[in-house]
C-alpha cells in the first residue's frame, strides 16, 4: 500500500487531505482572494426550545388544545426545506397541510391568568413528560418561556446531506437551532448572499472546513460557516429565475456550473463598470485642476 505524505499547518483539518498538495495549494490561492461569509453577514444560533417535540407542534395539536393565539410559524429542521433556497408562505402552508410540526409555542409575556383550558391541559402533558426538569428549562424563570425568539432575513442549516442549505426567509418564519440565523451587513442583501453562496469554491470549502458524521452528513460549526470564502455578487433582476432554477435542478453540480458561469460574467461586468467610473472620475478631477 502506498501512502501520500501531506504538509500542513497547525490549523489544517484532515478533511483537506481529500485533495493532493497541488490542488489544495490552488484552492488556497482562490480562498485568499475572497472575503469570508462573515464580511457580508452576522450569524447566530436559532431558537433553542429544549424540547422540540413538545414546543413545536402541528396544526392538529393547535386545534385540539385551542392554542391558536399562542403560536408562531417556525421551521424545525432542514429536511422541511429540501430542494429549495427559500421558504415561502406557500411552502410553509404545505408543511401545515401535510401535518408537519411547524408552529412554535410562545408564552413569553403572557400571564398564567390568560391561559385557556386547552393550554393548561397541554402544559400538564409537559409535566407528565418531565420536560420542566430538563436542564435548559430549569434555567428559565418559567420552564415554558423559550428565550431569544426573533426572526432573521435568512438561515443556514448547520447540517446537510447532499449539499449545505442556505435559505431566504420569504415567509417571515422563525427557525430552531438546527440553523444559524442570518442578518445581513450594511450594503449587502440576502438575495446576493444566496446567489453568491452556490458556487463551486464555497461548496468545496464547506467539505474541506466542515466535519462528517455517519451516513455522510456534513456539519459546519458557527466559526466554520463564517470562515467560508464567498465571491459575493450583488443580486440582479434574475433572482426569481435563480430560485426557480434551483428548485428545478436535477443535481447540485448542474446548478453550480451554471451559477459559476453567470456570476463570473456579472463580476467581469461590474469590474468593467468600476474601471469606467474610476477613469471618468480621474478625468473630471484633472479637468477641474486645469
Amino acid at each position: 500500500m502506498q501512502f501520500t505524505k501531506h504538509k500542513a499547518t497547525e490549523n489544517t483539518k484532515w478533511t483537506s487531505f481529500i485533495l493532493n498538495a497541488d490542488d489544495l495549494s490552488f484552492v488556497n490561492s482562490l480562498v485568499a482572494k475572497c472575503y469570508p461569509v462573515s464580511n457580508y453577514c452576522t450569524s447566530v444560533a436559532g431558537i433553542v426550545t429544549a424540547a422540540n417535540n413538545y414546543f413545536i407542534i402541528s396544526e392538529e395539536v393547535v386545534k385540539k388544545y385551542s392554542l391558536e393565539k399562542y403560536i408562531k410559524p417556525i421551521i424545525q429542521k432542514g429536511m422541511f426545506v429540501n430542494g429549495s433556497a427559500r421558504v415561502s408562505p406557500e411552502s410553509h402552508d404545505q408543511l401545515r397541510a401535510a401535518g408537519k410540526p411547524c408552529y412554535l409555542l410562545d408564552l413569553n409575556g403572557i400571564a398564567r391568568s390568560k391561559f385557556n383550558k386547552g393550554l393548561t391541559d397541554y402544559l400538564l402533558i409537559g409535566h407528565s413528560k418531565n420536560i420542566p426538569n430538563r436542564y435548559k428549562c430549569l434555567k428559565r424563570k418559567r420552564w415554558f418561556d423559550i428565550p431569544s425568539i426573533w426572526k432573521s432575513e435568512g438561515f443556514f442549516f448547520k447540517r446537510g446531506h447532499a449539499y449545505p442549505k442556505i435559505i431566504d426567509n420569504q415567509a417571515d418564519v422563525f427557525v430552531t437551532d438546527a440553523a444559524y440565523r442570518i442578518k445581513m451587513n450594511k450594503g449587502y442583501s440576502m438575495e446576493g448572499l444566496i446567489m453568491s453562496f452556490y458556487n463551486s469554491l464555497t461548496l468545496l470549502c464547506s467539505e474541506l472546513f466542515g466535519r462528517y458524521y455517519g451516513g455522510g452528513v456534513l456539519e459546519l460549526t458557527p466559526k466554520e460557516f463564517r470562515s467560508l470564502p464567498l465571491p459575493y455578487v450583488h443580486p440582479s433582476s434574475n433572482y426569481e429565475q435563480f430560485l426557480s432554477g434551483f428548485e428545478g435542478k436535477d443535481c447540485i453540480e448542474e446548478l453550480l456550473q451554471k451559477n459559476d458561469r453567470q456570476n463570473s460574467a456579472i463580476n467581469k461586468r461590474n469590474l468593467k463598470r468600476r474601471h469606467v467610473t474610476n477613469s471618468q472620475s480621474i478625468h473630471t478631477s484633472k479637468t477641474k485642476k486645469t
